[in-house]
């Protein structure tokens, strides 16, 4: 029996009267759930023949464990990913790509930054999972329906194009070039592993049109009607977007920010390298305005330092703040949070701050690599302090955020 195991599912199975039966996992192969009389456990098929099951865990409400760890079956898919993976079990060729690049996806090594996006586009565009937001249209489901029940050799370039044209024609080719995207990898690595010889998400450049360059940034007066416009917002959308202006930083560095990485007697942010889009640790010296920012912060007991509700998650830009935004600085048209980036770096080259000091400031390590890098060993510390204090300067005169 196969079917999507889940926390209700389980607790609403029958268990035999004698012996054992086993419910396995239509999207991971490999994982099920066994069914005794006295107990419910989490298990594993590394091979054929019942010697090789392997027994993890346990649903948390089981009833009798027999010691084994609690788990919800959302937790125990992802620990069988990751025991298959340890235990040699690699995507068969039979294997449907559902399950396969939900593995994959799983196992993946690389930058940490980009697993959730991967895991998040994995589970709902080639497993099927419904969206958090909003619904596939009919076209979506049955392109994601016959993308991810087919096995990974018999998929073809026209399914994946089916899918891509269906979330295209629904609003989503953003998202479609990340299907491609990821797509395109999972089948690099299946290739390498002699699990497939084509990939049906090639040429996904050509197909998209080429790589598209985004090089909007904002002139003084729109940056600070955007300011203006978040200011009405209050804790914790104002400070958030102001922290991006002032730093330079990308979204999720300043979303997902930790009190921990915050020295403010110290005048600094560490953005742990697992944080970092390049994977690199980035110290950010702070400008006065920004510690008299964080320190007006109200403190709770979360870890993140803009909170998003009442469970302590940490806060995002959502879609309903857009709007708002939208409205109060209509002005300013095809505005992206990630702008903020660019004007800031323009800004500093207007200010007379170096190309190599102000490509650092963004974390861009491109700018000391190859025989530069080599020769190039100052640490240009305390000139990216400089350049930071600088632009806080022009904005604090922008913003008049010195006469608060």
């Amino acid at each position: 029996m196969r079917t999507r195991i889940t926390d209700d599912i389980l607790r609403k199975a029958n268990r035999p009267a004698q012996g054992q039966t086993f419910i396995w996992d239509d999207l991971v192969d490999g994982f099920g759930a066994r069914l005794t009389p006295n107990a419910v456990a989490f298990v594993i098929k590394t091979g054929g023949g019942n010697r090789s099951r392997k027994t993890f865990a346990a649903p948390a409400d089981a009833g009798a464990t027999h010691g084994w760890r609690t788990l919800s079956a959302q937790e125990a898919r992802k620990e069988a990913q990751s025991l298959l993976i340890t235990h040699g079990a690699g995507a068969p060729e039979s294997e449907p790509l559902a399950a396969a690049m939900t593995r994959w996806a799983h196992a993946k090594e690389g930058k940490p930054r980009y697993r959730a996006s991967l895991e998040r586009i994995t589970a709902v565009w080639i497993a099927g999972e419904p969206l958090q937001r909003g619904e596939k249209t009919p076209a979506e489901v049955a392109a994601v329906k016959a993308l991810g029940e087919k096995a990974i050799t018999q998929v073809t370039r026209a399914d994946a194009l089916k899918l891509f044209d269906a979330m295209r024609a629904a609003g989503r080719k953003g998202v479609g070039e990340q299907v491609w995207a990821y797509g395109s990898a999972f089948y690099g690595w299946a290739i390498e592993r002699e699990l497939a010889t084509v990939n049906p998400f090639r040429n996904r450049l050509r197909l998209m049109g080429g790589r598209s360059v985004r090089r909007r940034k904002y002139d003084d007066p729109e940056l600070l009607t955007l300011w203006n416009a978040f200011k009405l917002e209050g804790y914790p959308a104002f400070p958030a977007f102001a922290l991006l202006a002032y730093t330079g930083t990308r979204r999720s560095e300043v979303t997902k920010a930790r009190w921990q990485e915050f020295n403010l007697d110290a005048g600094t942010w560490i953005i742990p390298a697992e944080r970092a889009k390049n994977g690199v640790e980035h110290t950010i010296a702070l400008a006065p305005s920004v510690i008299k920012l964080l320190k007006a912060i109200p403190r709770t007991t979360s870890e993140y330092v803009f909170v998003g509700g009442r469970d302590g998650r940490a806060f995002d830009f959502h879609h309903a703040l857009r709007l708002r935004i939208n409205e109060r600085a209509a002005s300013v048209q095809d505005w992206r949070l990630h702008d903020l980036r660019r004007s800031m770096r323009s800004g500093l080259a207007k200010l007379g701050v170096s190309q190599v000091v102000a490509e650092l400031c963004l974390n861009h390590i491109t700018v000391r690599s190859g025989i530069t890098g080599v020769y190039d060993q100052h640490d240009y510390s305390p000139e990216c302090a400089r350049a930071w204090k600088l632009w806080a300067a022009h904005l604090d005169k922008l913003t008049g955020a010195k006469k608060r």
